[in-house]
């Protein structure tokens, strides 16, 4: 693992030559980064190495001159085949590590010479499950646990204690009269404002129909936006692979999402009032295609102004589907495809070029031609 500090002009801050922070033997990925508010960073990450066959977590310090601070290839914090590994600052210089095995995760509080100041453990659970920085002092801890079929989230300050909830998960978000319902593993969190913003996923039980549900959380622990299980945000017949709340620096939320098997990112925006536009999420940025879908000789031709999905049916003058004559996703640029005719009869058909995928709430480019064949 190397570390190298770059400027906001692009500049190697520390030199051209990274600085080491481990090259202990079996390490694994998981690798998460922070800063400490004066220029240097924490790193935490996951390995193999003997005796922790089972896999552990390791810290290391670099200061703002990009010198290593801790013992060369970092310090050990956990052991237990961490899921989770996660960091962010304290606001003093420290930082604060999540990671847990699955069960009952755990947090620490480290500071600058590499010494525990606390643990605590059993505020969040398994994976999924995020730390995110408040301020003031202050994160949250956000987890799900499909057994339980509910969301929580959780405050603490930077002493370890915790404010929301009589149960150590904090308040539940989601989890209470979802009767068929089941609540997907994916969800996103961030904060902006003395606010956290949550976002999930409930579908049936063949993930199938999916739903968006939002929720704003104040100081208190108290629900801002909709009723038990946060606002309905937005839907898919299929399921979300993933989402990432953003904040509108204005009280409410830009939700990114990602659908499953698709190359398209989806957004919502929710106002800080919780207000929104229809549930079906629109597409971030339509492939552009330049109008002028044409057949010749040689085939047919087409351009595509942005990369997108495309697809060529052909059509009898009846309306039936006679074959596919191309589908897949398309880099921008100018496409000709020949027509295979080894199979097709003599007479006229129809080619149908769409652009942009069908079910995802905006409306794909369609353009038709004429084609003859002739025997």
């Amino acid at each position: 693992i190397y570390l190298t500090r770059i400027d906001q002009n692009g500049s190697h801050v520390w030199g051209e030559e990274e600085v080491l922070i481990c090259d202990a033997q079996n390490i694994r990925n998981d690798l998460a980064i922070t800063h400490d508010g004066q220029g240097g960073a924490y790193l935490a990450w996951r390995d193999h190495r003997p005796p922790f066959g089972f896999g552990s977590v390791f810290m290391q310090y670099v200061n703002s001159e990009g010198i290593v601070q801790w013992q060369p290839n970092g310090v050990f914090m956990y052991n237990y085949s961490p899921w989770i590994v996660q960091l962010i600052p304290d606001s003093e210089g420290g930082a604060l590590l999540h990671t847990g095995a699955g069960t009952y995760n755990h947090v620490y509080r480290v500071n600058s010479q590499g010494e525990t100041l606390w643990h605590i453990t059993g505020y969040s659970w398994g994976k999924p499950a995020h730390i995110v920085e408040g301020e003031n002092g202050y994160f949250y801890l956000v987890c799900f646990n499909d057994d339980w079929r509910a969301v929580y989230a959780q405050m603490i300050d930077r002493n370890g204690q915790a404010y929301w909830g009589v149960e150590r998960f904090g308040v539940l978000l989601a989890g209470v009269g979802m009767e068929q319902l089941r609540l997907h593993w994916k969800f996103g969190s961030c904060y902006q404002d003395a606010k956290l913003y949550v976002c999930f996923e409930v579908h049936d039980g063949s993930l199938q129909n999916a739903r968006v549900y939002s929720q704003c959380i104040g100081t208190t622990g108290q629900m801002l936006w909709g009723g038990d299980w946060g606002l309905y945000t937005a839907y898919h017949p299929s399921y979300f692979q993933d989402m990432f709340p953003i904040p509108d620096n204005e009280g409410g939320i830009y939700t990114l999402l990602w659908i499953n098997g698709w190359n398209d990112i989806y957004g919502k925006h929710i106002a800080a009032d919780g207000t929104l536009g229809s549930v079906i999420p629109v597409k971030i940025k339509p492939p552009k295609y330049s109008k002028g879908f044409s057949s010749n000789m040689t085939g047919l031709q087409y351009n595509m102004e942005e990369a997108g999905p495309v697809k060529i049916e052909l059509y009898n003058l009846l309306g039936q589907k006679v074959q596919t004559i191309s589908e897949g996703f398309r880099q921008a640029g100018s496409y000709s495809i020949r027509l295979d005719e080894r199979n097709l009869a003599s007479g006229v058909y129809l080619a149908r070029l769409q652009v942009g995928a069908s079910g995802s709430g905006a409306t794909p480019t369609t353009e038709v031609v004429k084609i003859a064949v002739v025997r």
